[in-house]
């Protein structure tokens, strides 16, 4: 886990004319339901910019926050701020390498995250994105905490047929 965490650490977290707006980056990492480090980022407007609003984003098995750099960087150029978390045994949080016993576990920490994103960014809009099987997470968690969202994205990796929906 530690050689792992060290590897996310190296990921860039912002391209090399990105910092020249005042925009900001970083990592922490906090404990998670079952107190098991979690790997996070986080970035930000540029400092007295008005944050819009912020994005937690979910990656998908397998991923980790990191590959979420491009994206993060025009949000913040947007003014929104924006927190991507590793899942437990993924990029530098703890557990065996690709595992994840349960969903239920992501959804568990991701709840930790957000009390935190809450917390630090009050009367500030919140919204989700959860990409492939992120989205079938954030899902989840809109389904149960649709109050604390202003909206959220989800594009889980289902194969569904829209006709009988009408979409």
């Amino acid at each position: 886990v530690r050689r792992r965490r060290a590897l996310a650490e190296e990921v860039p977290m912002v391209e090399d004319d990105a910092d020249a707006d005042g925009r900001t980056c970083g990592t922490f990492v906090i404990a998670g339901a079952r107190r098991n480090a979690l790997f996070c980022r986080v970035w930000a407007p540029a400092a007295g910019a008005e944050t819009r609003g912020i994005l937690l984003i979910v990656h998908g098995l397998n991923e980790h926050s990191g590959r979420y750099l491009h994206f993060a960087e025009q949000l913040t150029s947007c003014g929104f701020g924006v927190y991507a978390m590793d899942w437990i045994g993924h990029g530098g949080s703890d557990g065996l390498h690709g595992y994840v016993p349960s969903l239920d576990y992501v959804i568990e920490d991701m709840e930790v995250l957000l009390d935190k994103i809450m917390l630090e960014n009050p009367d500030v809009p919140c919204f989700l994105l959860g990409h492939s099987t992120g989205g079938a997470v954030v899902l989840k968690v809109w389904l149960v905490e649709l109050n604390c969202f202003f909206s959220s994205v989800f594009r889980p990796d289902l194969d569904t047929d829209p006709t009988p929906l009408g979409l």
